[in-house]
């Protein structure tokens, strides 16, 4: 199991799951080797799982069927194992909705990963799924109209129900420093932090009270 390796260093965490991207590469095998990923005592969750369409064209049914498919399985097999789930949405957030709430219980607990849709779908999933977190990611820190739904959720969704990711190695948050980016666009967990300072700033709070809360919610979500 390659990732048992990664799982040895302290202070890192894992979970397991076939991205929708990847919802062809499923067979009843690998399903099983997923359940068996859960009882490793450093894996937290279950995900990414969902659906992404912006690979899909909406004439591919079966390319979307596929994808349909798997999250249900994923989600079905998660919630029945109790453990969280990681969701990715794109194109797809209503669908996305409804599935969870065919699928998953109302007091599942679910990140929903790179979150950028609406204020108004944010709001009806935290209000129907009270342990729901959304994932702010380094997005927050851009400017134009492609960032403004995750800088409304950083301002407007309450503190503790956000999780802060950088989706590395995409998505590397932007900084002022002038040299930022003249040797790599790639992202790195540590750059977390910028994302911590992008929303104290929004929310005009310290960053010292913004930390401890976003820490109180990753051990809600994900128990560490």
């Amino acid at each position: 199991e390659y990732y048992t390796d990664v799982l040895k260093e302290a202070g890192v965490w894992g979970t397991v799951g076939l991205h929708p991207h990847n919802a062809a590469s499923f067979t009843e095998e690998l399903f099983e080797e997923m359940i068996g990923a859960m009882a490793h005592e450093k894996i937290v969750g279950w995900g990414e799982m969902g659906l992404d369409f912006t690979k899909v064209p909406e004439g591919d049914e079966e390319g979307r069927r596929a994808q349909r498919e798997v999250f249900v399985r994923q989600l079905q097999a998660a919630c029945t194992l109790k453990r969280p789930v990681v969701i990715h949405g794109r194109q797809a957030d209503e669908e996305v909705f409804e599935i969870m709430k065919e699928h998953a219980r109302k007091d599942h607990r679910i990140h929903y990963h790179c979150y950028t849709g609406s204020w108004d779908l944010a709001d009806r999933l935290m209000d129907y799924f009270p342990n729901l977190y959304l994932g702010v990611t380094g997005i927050v820190t851009y400017k134009g109209g492609g960032a403004r739904n995750t800088i409304q959720i950083a301002k407007k969704a309450p503190l503790d129900r956000i999780l802060i990711e950088t989706d590395a190695p995409f998505l590397r948050p932007k900084t002022t420093d002038p040299m930022d980016g003249a040797a790599t666009r790639t992202s790195t967990p540590g750059m977390a932090l910028i994302i911590a300072e992008k929303i104290a700033s929004l929310r005009g709070l310290p960053l010292f009270d913004v930390m401890l809360q976003l820490r109180d919610n990753v051990k809600g979500c994900y128990g560490i």
